[in-house]
């Protein structure tokens, strides 16, 4: 498969870390810290950066959820209609149909780039189409861009409402993480204030999971 990229677009691979450094700044800024007394520091782009943090070990299980978090938001988005995703062939460019994400066809679309758009092949000698998947450029700036505005109109997370969101946490243990996140925001005694995701991570991390609670 070609690595062309055509231009004023992203590889999937490329949208999903300027995402995970626009979800999860303090966790990528610490790491790039950790970079900064070295030599070869210099100034690099956004993902460029995550590459280097990536670099150094960091705890796995945490880079784990992080790229797990990101990928279902992104797969999300892209469901809904909010974030498209693109291939080409020799017709044009097209749109991956939105109620394919919702399939598990569509699992591991976003990590590998790849869209089957009749399944993958069954056997090795067996051929079938498959196109490389990208994200406009502008549409992932936009939503990015959305989302900082309607974030930055609420005032800061009081440190002593802290507790009350680990409470609320508990509250909503039926509910999957992402599920968690927007159900916290849409609270009465919250809606007014910003949740970042560093801090729903803090009161995530207060409020563990049941060992034998099965995953959604």
């Amino acid at each position: 498969m070609s690595d062309f990229c055509p231009d004023g677009y992203l590889p999937t691979a490329d949208a999903l870390a300027e995402i995970s450094l626009h979800l999860f700044p303090d966790y990528f800024e610490q790491l790039e810290h950790s970079l900064a007394s070295q030599p070869e520091a210099r100034e690099d782009s956004g993902v460029e950066k995550l590459a280097r943090a990536l670099s150094v070990p960091p705890p796995p299980a945490e880079l784990s959820e992080i790229g797990r978090e990101t990928v279902d938001l992104v797969r999300k988005l892209s469901h809904q209609g909010e974030l498209n995703l693109y291939y080409f062939d020799n017709h044009g460019r097209h749109t991956v149909p939105r109620d394919f994400l919702a399939t598990p066809q569509a699992d591991g679309l976003l990590e590998t780039g790849v869209y089957w758009p009749f399944g993958q092949p069954s056997r090795m000698y067996e051929e079938r189409p498959n196109y490389s998947v990208f994200v406009e450029q502008l549409e992932l700036e936009r939503l990015l861009n959305q989302e900082t505005a309607e974030t930055d109109k609420k005032r800061p997370l009081p440190v002593s409402m802290k507790s009350s969101l680990v409470e609320a946490l508990r509250k909503l243990d039926h509910l999957p993480r992402d599920a968690q996140f927007k159900a916290l925001q849409e609270l009465p005694e919250f809606s007014s204030f910003k949740i970042t995701v560093a801090a729903f991570r803090e009161a995530a991390r207060k409020s563990p999971r049941d060992p034998g609670r099965k995953s959604r």
